[in-house]
């Protein structure tokens, strides 16, 4: 009986062990417990809407003489506003670079002006670049603008109905620029698509106050092709400034007319009242004959009978 009972107390306790190891296994140690927190914890950041900034006052691409330049930088959910210039010089190539501006702002939409006088010593003749740079929670947003300072700029203007090109010249007032930018004179050069010059059509000089220079491509006989116009401007003291190219095309099978010169058959140049004349005085001679012609036949008619 003893030993029934013993047996019972034995098996009752295994069972207890059994049990408390069953759930020990089940629950988490407090060190995983703590590593299983971090590891799932998820973190939110709350991110602001897109930088934005831009620049106005002038295009990008353009072309000046003009040395005075109003921008105007706008901006919107930035905190920091950066503004850098970069000229390259159109005398040797070399470029600098320059900081303008570096503005801490608030975040609300805002501007402000940017004046800049490409007449001062740090500047001159060249391209320039203008770069600003936008710094918000969310990012960094960048606008740029290009645009060119020269003495002088040209403009291709092609009258197809009379076949007339000229060359509509821009430059520095004469009497106001400064003795290094007053202008002397244009040298025009016309190339062909060999970089041959074209001796019967160019060199032809321009001299201020002269706005449209015409090229007379229609006296010469020439080839289809691209033509290359270079201009190049002289100052006062006859030192070159700068040199601008445009571009002619003279397409196949394109017919230059005769130019209207002729004057009743003069050097043989055939002009429109040579052609007038011409036909009356054929008409008056063809006329004048079949006259002649029907009179003699009624003479003889009239002898026969």
């Amino acid at each position: 009986m003893k030993k029934t009972h013993k047996k019972i107390l034995g098996f009752f306790g295994l069972g207890i062990v059994a049990a408390m190891t069953a759930v020990a296994v089940v629950l988490p140690s407090p060190g995983v417990s703590a590593l299983s927190s971090v590891t799932d914890t998820v973190v939110i950041r709350v991110v602001g809407e897109a930088p934005d900034v831009g620049i106005d006052g002038v295009e990008s691409g353009t072309v000046t003489i003009n040395p005075d330049k109003t921008l105007s930088i706008t901006y919107e959910n930035v905190g920091r506003v950066r503004v850098q210039l970069t000229y390259k010089s159109l005398v040797d190539g070399t470029e600098t670079v320059f900081d303008l501006a570096d503005e801490m702002v608030d975040y609300n939409p805002g501007s402000f002006p940017l004046i800049l006088d490409l007449s001062e010593s740090q500047y001159g003749y060249g391209d320039y670049t203008v770069r600003v740079f936008g710094e918000g929670t969310s990012g960094t947003d960048e606008d740029i603008v290009r645009f060119t300072y020269t003495p002088f700029d040209a403009e291709l203007r092609e009258d197809e109905k009379n076949d007339k090109t000229d060359v509509d010249l821009e430059y520095i007032d004469t009497e106001t620029g400064s003795d290094e930018d007053r202008i002397g004179k244009f040298i025009i050069e016309v190339y062909d698509k060999d970089g041959k010059l074209v001796s019967p059509l160019s060199p032809i000089t321009a001299l201020p106050p002269a706005t449209i220079v015409n090229l007379p491509f229609e006296k010469y006989d020439l080839e289809a092709g691209l033509y290359t116009i270079k201009i190049t401007a002289y100052n006062k003291d006859d030192e070159e400034l700068t040199v601008r190219y445009l571009v002619k095309e003279i397409k196949e099978g394109e017919v230059i007319p005769v130019p209207d010169t002729g004057r009743i058959m003069n050097n043989l140049n055939i002009s429109k009242a040579d052609f007038l004349v011409s036909g009356l005085i054929v008409f008056l001679a063809v006329g004048l004959g079949g006259i002649l012609y029907i009179n003699k036949r009624s003479k003889k008619n009239s002898r026969r009978r």
